[in-house]
């Protein structure tokens, strides 16, 4: 079992969803960025734009794995 706290801020940029979270995971601190929209076209040019590119693309649950040793 993993003891879970997220609290997230959501802005629009370029019409997209950008959900930026604070989370911890078993106490250790991480923050997740994620830019929804329904054209892929629209979250390929708004990552740049946030200075985002130089991070890898991981599921929260893959995060939350290799934060508390399980992945």
């Amino acid at each position: 079992m993993v003891d879970i706290y997220k609290e997230r801020s959501i802005y629009v940029v370029n019409m997209a969803i950008v959900e930026i979270a604070e989370t911890t995971f078993n106490g250790v601190a991480n923050r997740t960025i994620c830019v929804e929209h329904t054209d892929p076209e629209n979250v390929i040019n708004t990552v740049p734009e946030l200075g985002l590119e130089g991070f890898q693309n991981i599921s929260y649950i893959s995060a939350m794995k290799s934060t508390v040793g399980m992945g």
